[in-house]
């Protein structure tokens, strides 16, 4: 199940990371002793990269790598029955912007990897392993190289410098996306304004979508936020919002409304002012492509 794609157009190559579906089956196995007991089996979660043909088609996989590690097994998530973080699942995959590093997030086992790329092999850089209960979900890089990450149980966003020649993240700062809220809530998507000093993430459960304002040195501060259609389960919510390519837009697929909203964002204080809506059925996700 691949929760994520992105292509390096200078090396011709596309990375996947594909979640695996919290889905088990549970197997009967005799230990040594010559008792029984119960083994939950799951499926794999993994990074994928593949050529692009000179025709842009996607040639044959040229590497797998499969995750591996996990959190409580099974465990009190809300989340597929208790099996969240039973197995692994990789959601985001995103390039660096030196070209030189590929990272993925993976929230089961509560780590991002960095893979150094340009190879026909995906070759581990550096590996960084949050606490437990963060749940690593989605990341972005500015253009200065900073990483910023949603962390989808801990209701939190990360910053880090990142070391373009060697692949380690160093941490910077965290803070919660919550103001005051209560219920089960899991982050979703982020979106970083072109001008690099606003941050913005969408929660699934208090149902906003809120900015941070990004000092000089990578801290955060939170600056506003703004509330869309309430949804029954997190599961069902508005999960994605896109920044136009001139960041003077935001565009958010408001699910349970069936409907698309339009905010103008304002670039000096990062604030939103609702425009408009277009009815569209159960939208999900939403890209600008300039022509």
């Amino acid at each position: 199940m691949p929760a994520s794609v992105t292509v390096d157009d200078e090396k011709k190559l596309l990375f996947t990371a594909n979640h695996g579906f919290f889905d088990h089956v549970v197997k009967a196995v005799e230990t040594a002793d010559g008792k029984w007991t119960e083994k939950f089996e799951y499926d794999d979660s993994t990074v994928v990269q593949y050529p692009l043909e000179e025709d842009g088609s996607i040639g044959e996989a040229q590497d797998v790598f499969v995750l591996t590690g996990c959190g409580s097994d099974p465990n009190d998530s809300p989340q597929g029955g208790g099996h969240a973080q039973a197995s692994p699942h990789a959601h985001i995959v995103v390039v660096d912007p030196s070209g030189k590093f590929m990272v993925v997030c993976e929230k089961a086992g509560e780590r991002i990897y960095v893979f150094r790329i340009g190879g026909s092999k995906l070759e581990i850089a550096s590996v960084y392993q949050c606490p437990a209960g963060t749940g690593p979900r989605h990341c972005a890089f500015d253009k200065k190289g900073r990483l910023f990450m949603t962390c989808e149980f801990s209701s939190e966003l990360w910053s880090f410098d990142f070391d373009a020649t060697s692949g380690v993240l160093r941490f910077i700062d965290k803070q919660s996306t919550l103001s005051g809220f209560k219920g089960r809530n899991e982050p979703a998507t982020l979106q970083i304004h072109p001008n690099g000093r606003f941050v913005y993430m969408n929660n699934r459960g208090e149902d906003t979508i809120v900015w941070f304002s990004i000092s000089p040195d990578g801290h955060l501060k939170k600056a506003g936020q703004v509330s869309f259609s309430k949804s029954e389960d997190p599961a069902g919510a508005t999960r994605c919002m896109t920044l136009s390519p001139s960041g003077a837009f935001l565009l958010v697929p408001d699910r349970p409304a069936d409907v698309i909203r339009s905010y103008a964002v304002d670039a000096n204080n990062g604030s939103l002012k609702a425009l408009t809506e277009v009815p569209i059925p159960n939208p999900v996700f939403i890209l600008f492509v300039e022509l």
